[in-house]
């Protein structure tokens, strides 16, 4: 079993060209296609400018990615920024809107001087790789603060998909099972459906999260717990034999959810219990009550409360169930688990 070396993140920071990175893609060592679901698209004219911009040798993002010990590379950022270099140089970007280069507008790159496909080519790129052996809580921390300010709150649960990619394939198929029972406009359009996708796998997991706590409360360790990743970042190597991965009293929500993740990584069957009563509570919710789409997310957004008419959210609902509370539950994603368990009493 698979001892992870350190409590830090061990990185290598590097430029590569845009060539090279293409050649990493051409011969398979490196995914393009995250495997988290969609992502937010950029319009055409941003993608242009991007282009532009390598043209014209002007920096943009680092990309950041983890190597495995055989070489191969999966993303952790960067991914429409690579996905526009595979579409122009495939000819499936015409160039729009662009700021400098007026006359290379509505060209793909088969049509621009050789020049500047050699300029494109050659221009160098940040290029940072973690190591593949990085405690996966500290890179589950990691892969969100890099992604925090493009993906804002979903940040987050992209993170986690990112670093437990198997239980991310389970809950994409739940979360579409699920999708596909609230209520929502026959016109709601694509881009509308990829916003909330995430934050329903969010959902989920809190859904999960409350029927975990609920059942274990009565012998739930309410002393500060020395494997607790917020108790102290020395213990985190800790969890490199999994069976440390426990809820403790003082974890905030987020962490939580990551450690929920981590055990539907590792061993799904140790939560077989919750899981089982997780669905049969989210399809008797649905068989008596209409949920609706703009639910979503609520409990932990202020903002959400300000601008919206109050509807009860499937996280509500779950929670109604096993309490038999009907006050609304507001919650922040720095909240304690102390808190919630106080509420479940």
């Amino acid at each position: 079993m698979m001892r992870y070396s350190s409590s830090r993140i061990q990185q290598d920071t590097r430029l590569v060209t845009v060539d090279y990175l293409i050649h990493m893609v051409e011969i398979g060592r490196l995914d393009p296609n995250p495997t988290v679901g969609s992502l937010p698209n950029w319009p055409n004219m941003r993608k242009s400018q991007m282009v532009e911009s390598l043209i014209l040798g002007l920096p943009i993002e680092t990309i950041w990615a983890e190597q495995d010990a055989l070489g191969k590379t999966q993303l952790l950022s960067g991914f429409e920024v690579l996905s526009n270099i595979l579409d122009f140089k495939n000819n499936h970007l015409r160039l729009k809107g662009l700021r400098v280069l007026k006359h290379l507008e509505g060209l793909h790159f088969s049509e621009i001087d050789y020049a500047e496909q050699k300029h494109f080519m050659q221009m160098e790129v940040g290029f940072s790789a973690i190591h593949h052996d990085s405690d996966p809580m500290l890179k589950c921390l990691f892969v969100e603060s890099i992604n925090r300010a493009k993906h804002g709150t979903n940040a987050a649960q992209l993170a986690r998909n990112i670093i437990f990619k198997r239980a991310a394939s389970d809950l994409s198929e739940y979360t579409e099972e699920v999708f596909d029972r609230f209520d929502y406009d026959s016109f709601v359009n694509k881009r509308t459906v990829e916003r909330y996708y995430l934050k329903l796998q969010t959902e989920i997991l809190y859904c999960l999260l409350l029927i975990y706590l609920e059942q274990r409360k009565d012998n739930f360790k309410y002393e500060l717990s020395m494997e607790s990743y917020s108790y102290s970042r020395s213990h985190i190597s800790n969890y490199s034999d999994y069976d440390n991965v426990e809820i403790s009293f003082d974890d905030d929500l987020e962490n939580a959810i990551n450690k929920i993740m981590f055990m539907l990584e590792v061993d799904s069957d140790r939560l077989h219990r919750e899981l089982r009563l997780l669905d049969k509570t989210i399809k008797n919710i649905f068989d008596i009550n209409s949920v609706n789409l703009n639910t979503i997310g609520k409990n932990w957004s202020s903002l959400s409360f300000k601008n919206r008419k109050h509807s009860d959210s499937l996280l509500e609902h779950v929670y109604y169930s096993i309490s038999n509370e009907s006050c609304s539950l507001r919650l922040n994603r720095l909240t304690s688990i102390s808190y919630l368990m106080d509420r479940l009493k």
